[in-house]
């Protein structure tokens, strides 16, 4: 009797350990659930099969001196994210201008954790988010946690 006892306290002791490893590391890299985004400028894409933190950041775009000033370009901006750890095809990057709500996309190959944006207006605030698609079509894809807004720099001419 006691070594029955014995036997199930250890098995009860193993599958308490088992169940800890296997939550701890099956849900490590896997994407966090949806939360509500019903209040985001892009919440349609948060319909996804999960969100990661992209870590996304907006930078100037070709950054250069003007009179003492480090100036990006007034129609571009760069942006620099994480990737996730979930296997996927390819980045969308959607862009909508906040004034006028005009959006678009643009694409990036797997490997790339950048990508230059050109052709926008000068001194306009934009809001970017990211998804990592999971297939050709982007039928199915992750979300990056976070929308960014910034604004591209007025356009400055240099003093003669």
């Amino acid at each position: 009797m006691k070594k029955f006892i014995l036997q199930a306290f250890l098995a009860g002791i193993i599958l308490v350990v088992g169940f800890l490893v296997y939550t701890t590391y099956s849900t490590k890299s896997k994407p966090s659930p949806i939360a509500d985004y019903t209040n985001r400028v892009h919440s349609e894409l948060y319909a996804s099969k999960g969100v990661w933190d992209a870590q996304l950041v907006v930078k100037p775009f070709r950054p250069q001196m003007i009179d003492g000033q480090e100036v990006g370009s007034p129609t571009g901006l760069r942006l620099e994210w994480k990737a996730p750890e979930e296997p996927f095809i390819a980045y969308v990057i959607t862009v909508t201008e906040s004034d006028t709500n005009t959006l678009f996309t643009e694409s990036r190959e797997h490997e790339g954790v950048s990508l230059d944006i050109t052709g926008l207006k000068p001194d306009t605030k934009y809001v970017f988010n990211l998804q990592a698609c999971l297939d050709r079509d982007c039928a199915s894809w992750y979300t990056a946690e976070q929308e960014v807004t910034s604004r591209t720099p007025k356009e400055v001419i240099p003093n003669p």
